[in-house]
């Protein structure tokens, strides 16, 4: 089942929150743009899905954008993701082309997880850092949270194939145009007690809510739904802005790039969109900003 969809809301009962997101087209979106392997394109599907899930969990303020950074020790180095609340996401990784032996989370290993929260009415600017272990993308929110904010949460994300035959995804045969990622956040509100806890745990076992989202990126029918919307892949890249960065270098380099290649490109990281620049556009560029 194709879908990009999200739902957030208050278990009845259980003093506990949650957002959940299913997302295919938006990471096959990534995937596609950077040509990934199968290992690289796992992780940064996760981490995409992590930065929504971080982004819409439990607040009023619906501009803010959440970016996790994983400097990373193991073959794949890096991993930046970016999560809007209105279900934007977009992700990248410079070892897009890699694969290495063990678990999908060796793949990363231990090291820094960097992260920024940005509202965009009030331009305000909010960053953390913490150390993360050889786990999952998962335990690592999951500690963030614990450490930052003590706050519990239980988080879970991994892949799906869209068709429900769950293979193993790495190691292992499948194709990405199959597969997708999923993602549940579950918080405690403040005021919850280890009783309510307990009563999430059981509820989420007995009731097998999560089973087809895990095997076929299905959402559950949860009790207490506020909101529910749709996933899509965006960047902010734009011509204005790669001028601003060319404006930046200044005239005399920009002239000698010009010079030695005969033109300046430039790719955005992220969406793989390619701005070219010729002697025309420096004139117009460098008109406009001395005006």
């Amino acid at each position: 089942m194709k879908t990009d969809s999200y739902i957030r809301g208050v278990l009845p009962d259980i003093a506990y929150r949650y957002v959940i997101a299913t997302a295919f087209s938006s990471v096959q979106e990534i995937w596609t743009r950077h040509e990934m392997d199968v290992g690289p394109a796992l992780l940064i599907g996760e981490a995409a899905v992590a930065s929504f899930l971080l982004a819409a969990r439990g607040t009023k303020e619906d501009d803010q954008t959440v970016g996790l950074h994983f400097e990373c020790e193991g073959p794949v180095r890096r991993l930046m993701s970016f999560g809007r609340f209105d279900g934007g996401m977009r992700g990248y990784t410079p070892e897009a082309r890699s694969d290495w032996p063990g678990s999908l989370m060796d793949g990363k290993g231990s090291g820094t997880l960097n992260v920024s929260l940005f509202r965009q009415q009030s331009r305000k600017v909010y960053a953390s850092s913490v150390e993360f272990r050889n786990q999952s993308i998962a335990r690592n929110v999951e500690e963030f949270l614990g450490k930052s904010e003590q706050v519990q949460v239980f988080v879970e994300l991994g892949p799906f194939a869209d068709d429900g035959t769950r293979t193993s995804f790495f190691p292992g045969p499948i194709s990405l145009q199959h597969a997708g990622i999923y993602g549940s956040l579950f918080e405690a509100m403040p005021g919850a007690t280890a009783d309510d806890t307990d009563r999430l745990l059981d509820f989420l076992k007995e009731h097998s809510v999560l089973d087809l989202l895990r095997r076929q990126g299905i959402l559950p029918e949860l009790p207490g739904m506020l909101a529910e919307g749709r996933l899509f892949h965006y960047c902010d890249c734009s011509k204005e802005k790669v001028e601003r960065l060319i404006i930046g270098m200044g005239r005399e380099e920009a002239d000698a790039l010009i010079a030695e290649r005969g033109k300046i490109e430039i790719t955005c990281e992220f969406c793989c969109e390619k701005y070219l620049f010729g002697d025309s556009d420096l004139e117009r560029i460098f008109v406009e900003e001395s005006v």
